[in-house]
This record gives C-alpha cells, structure tokens and sequence, in this order.
C-alpha cells in the first residue's frame, strides 16, 4: 500500500482555526468604525491598507505557494 494514503495516527486537525476569528472580526470593526466615524482620512488610510495588505497576500501566494 501506498504511504501517502495512511492517514497518521490520532486525532485530525480542524479544517478551520476558530481562534484566529478574531483577526477578521477586528478587520471588520475597524472598517464598521471608518465608515460609521465620517472621517474622510480614515476611511482612506483603511482603504489603503487594505489594498496594501490585499497585493501582499496576493504576491505571497503567486510567488511563495504558486511554485509549491
């Protein structure tokens, strides 16, 4: 039998990783406070740094996990 079909011995990981849900929900309250605070710089700085952060995980997965 082929190795790689075993599955390792106890128990799985979990598909998702619960204890990281509070990354997403701190992104989605600070872009609930930009909107909500009419601060036209704000909501700019967090558009930015969401773009910025969006071409970052883009240029990871392109060139790091891409050749993988």
């Amino acid at each position: 039998m082929d190795a790689s079909l075993v599955s390792p011995p106890g128990p799985q990981p979990d598909f998702i990783r619960w204890h990281y849900l509070w990354y997403v929900a701190a992104a989605l309250i600070v872009l609930v406070a930009a909107i909500l605070a009419g601060n036209a710089w704000f909501l700019n700085w967090v558009h930015v740094m969401s773009g910025v952060l969006w071409t970052g995980i883009d240029l990871f997965m392109g060139f790091v996990i891409g050749p993988i």
